[in-house]
């Protein structure tokens, strides 16, 4: 059973103490969330390249060493995939990616300079909504494997083309990967009172909103990045990430630029924001929301990613390149370092594991998963509606 007074995690069968060292984690709070729990496939998995990872695991106190340990399935899946070179980073494709969407984010920029601020926000948030796929990998270190190169490349999409905070992001989306869909883990569950997915979330959302979340849930997500503008800002400000508020200024300093007419300029953000917060919000919403929730924690990583992802459009390079290769987000999950081009390339070996292991492998159309995201949010409601109606009668009986 899990400790969870324990200042201590086990990788690799030998029991490290944490006390003093999760207060400096690198990666931030989440090493806590594994206090009392055998961290090795999570550890392989965030830190498969860093060989400063493997100091700083050296430098901190053993409790105990458990001989008998093995290495996992999953641990040896993950050494093949680097012996096949499946991590190692196509400098090519990147290049152009990367040029591609800043040649899209910039043209709609140009496009509402000349006075066209409703087409140029359609491009520009569609340009913005692949800055967040490139930023996402970049913050994963997908790209080149060096945290200080792809996070530069992340601050360059997130905070020059869209003005936001690469280090926002990455504290709240480490959370996700390390627990996804647990509830009190994972912040992208927190989309309540608007909507929720399961039944203990609901229970926050008030009854009017029940009987139409399923379909605010679209307006929700048009207003997603705009939430975040307030949010992004006062959280670089008080973490004093000055390279990063010189690029945000910068963003706004460029762009404005551009500006011929306030209401064009706020028209053509507006619609930018909009489009790239609905873009960004089906792609991500539809690999997760719909998926179980997490209630046991000590299940093995591969079995947690499984249970709580999915993946849509799996067989189709047309929905890799729309979604940012997020439509597979099974492998995604479980190899978050690989650089995305070479995620179809793991697909049979997690294929192969999971089924070892009895656990799912959820592959849908983009329709499907769509329907699935929508009926789950409505049948979530009106087991909720029902629940309130029988306490309302047995309030009234009494």
């Amino acid at each position: 059973m899990t400790d969870s007074s324990s200042c201590s995690l086990t990788i690799e069968g030998v029991k490290y103490d944490i006390t003093s060292f999760q207060k400096h984690h690198p990666g931030g709070n989440v090493i806590s969330f594994y206090k009392g729990l055998d961290a090795t496939d999570v550890f392989h998995t965030f830190h498969v390249k860093s060989k400063r990872a493997r100091n700083m695991l050296k430098s901190l106190k053993v409790i105990e060493v458990d001989k008998t340990s093995a290495q996992s399935d999953f641990q040896h899946m993950v050494e093949g995939w680097k012996k096949k070179g499946y991590y190692d980073s196509n400098h090519d494709d990147f290049i152009l990616w990367g040029g591609t969407v800043s040649a899209i984010t910039y043209t709609g920029l140009v496009v509402q300079g000349a006075g066209y601020p409703v087409m140029g926000g359609i491009i520009t948030g569609i340009g913005w909504a692949h800055c967040g796929f490139v930023q996402h990998h970049a913050g994963h270190l997908g790209f080149t494997g060096i945290a200080k190169y792809d996070h530069f490349v992340q601050d360059l999409f997130e905070g020059l083309l869209k003005g936001g905070s690469g280090s926002w992001w990455r504290n709240r989306h480490n959370k996700h990967h390390a627990m996804p869909n647990t509830i009190g883990y994972d912040g992208d569950l927190r989309t309540t009172p608007f909507f929720a997915w399961d039944d203990v979330l609901v229970k926050e959302v008030p009854t009017f909103l029940l009987w139409v979340q399923h379909i605010m849930v679209f307006p929700m997500l048009v207003l997603y990045v705009p939430l975040f503008i307030v949010t992004t800002k006062l959280f670089m400000y008080h973490k004093k990430k000055y390279f990063e508020m010189f690029l945000v200024a910068l963003h706004y300093f460029h762009f404005w630029l551009y500006c011929n007419n306030m209401y064009d300029f706020l028209l053509f953000y507006s619609i930018g924001y909009a489009l790239q917060g609905l873009y960004i919000g089906i792609m991500f919403s539809i690999n997760h929301m719909a998926m179980p929730r997490i209630t046991n924690i000590e299940d093995t990583w591969f079995d947690r990613q499984l249970i709580s992802t999915c993946n849509w459009g799996g067989n189709s390079k047309v929905a890799m390149y729309v979604s940012g290769f997020l439509n597979l987000q099974i492998e995604h999950h479980i190899a978050p370092q690989m650089p995305p081009e070479h995620y179809h390339l793991i697909t049979k070996d997690i294929q192969a594991l999971a089924k070892k292991r009895g656990v799912p492998y959820r592959n849908y159309t983009f329709w499907e998963g769509l329907v699935l995201f929508v009926e789950s949010l409505r049948e979530t409601a009106n087991k909720e509606l029902e629940l309130r109606g029988k306490q309302e009668e047995t309030k009234k009986i009494d």
